[in-house]
């Protein structure tokens, strides 16, 4: 499937980036609710990901069905690159999402949940508001992926 796919039908995705405690809490959580039709779970440990993905998927048979899986990070992946995934996911779904519901009058809302402010924003010695790593990050994916749109789309602004 291509990455800026904004054309497939009722594809609702959640990637879980982290399979500790927290992250798997949340996955049991997001299956049983029903919202979803597709969960990804990443985290450094891939066999950590394959497994949490293993014991949720044995909880579907109780709701919705939803496809379960461990995703693949290729190379060495830090922090960073993982939260920017995440974003960049998170950027896309949300645009499709908007593009088949805004002529029903229906909004769509994505939240971002950030460990500490200064990762999104901070101030310099003035006081001025400047971004923060997560502001960046959000910013050039954004940037990236509208204008990937623009081009594919034949637009010029």
């Amino acid at each position: 499937m291509d990455k800026n796919c904004l054309n497939c039908t009722n594809v609702r995705k959640v990637v879980m980036i982290g399979c500790g405690f927290v992250g798997a809490a949340c996955c049991f959580s997001i299956m049983q609710s029903g919202l979803f039709s597709e969960m990804v779970l990443i985290d450094a440990d891939k066999a950590k990901a394959e497994g949490e993905a293993l014991d949720i998927s044995h909880g579907v048979p109780f709701a919705k069905p939803i496809k379960i899986y461990a995703g693949d990070v290729i190379g060495k992946v830090d922090e960073d690159q993982l939260r920017r995934i995440q974003i960049r996911e998170t950027i896309l779904s949300h645009i499709q999402r908007e593009r088949q519901l805004f002529y029903k009058g229906i909004k769509v809302l994505s939240l971002f949940f950030i460990d500490e402010v200064a990762n999104y924003r901070q101030y310099d010695e003035f006081g001025q508001p400047v971004n923060g790593k997560y502001a960046t990050m959000f910013e050039e994916e954004y940037d990236d992926i509208v204008g990937t749109l623009q081009l594919s789309i034949g637009e010029d602004d």
